[in-house]
């Protein structure tokens, strides 16, 4: 029977009882290579808050939430629908994206000021300047969708980059 377990970032990794009960490849005791992973990911993630089953799929609701509102309403402006019919999805997407800022920073208070961070200020900052500049509404919410398609798939060494500490530090071991 297979069991999920959870590594420190929050993701699950699934491990079969016979590699437990072996502790890892071709019948040996001891610790598996992916035992090794899971300890070099606890070293360098230090200051990660760990991230429970219940939290995880908040986290992947939400943002399935928060991509299928932004969208309509994205395609709404797109097909100059009225804006009191996009008003409800509007706050939604506000009220979406505010719970994803709020289980991003919880998850790693450095997330402000890394890669993923800054591009969501950018996203934020786009998206509040159609309010002043509706004139440039389509425009600007291209950037929208761009940066948070950037921000969502760019590598880890530019998503985990900071501002204030350059490059991700991880160790060698």
């Amino acid at each position: 029977m297979d069991s999920f377990k959870q590594d420190t970032v929050g993701h699950s990794r699934c491990q079969s009882e016979s590699t437990e009960k072996t502790g890892g490849r071709g019948g040996r005791t001891g610790s598996s290579a992916s035992d090794a992973g899971v300890i070099k990911k606890q070293k360098i993630n230090r200051q990660l808050r760990p991230i429970s089953n219940g939290m995880q799929w908040l986290n992947i609701c939400t943002r399935t939430l928060h991509i299928a509102v932004a969208g309509t309403v994205f395609g709404g402006v797109m097909l100059q629908a009225h804006h009191d019919r996009l008003a409800a999805w509007h706050y939604l997407t506000i009220a979406s994206g505010g719970i994803l800022l709020f289980l991003e920073w919880w998850h790693d208070p450095n997330w402000p000021h890394r890669g993923k961070g800054l591009l969501v200020h950018l996203h934020i900052l786009m998206g509040l300047l159609v309010h002043i500049a509706p004139g440039l509404a389509i425009f600007l919410l291209w950037g929208v969708v761009i940066s948070g398609g950037i921000g969502s798939h760019m590598p880890r060494r530019y998503r985990h980059w900071s501002i204030l500490h350059g490059a991700e530090q991880r160790d060698k071991n």
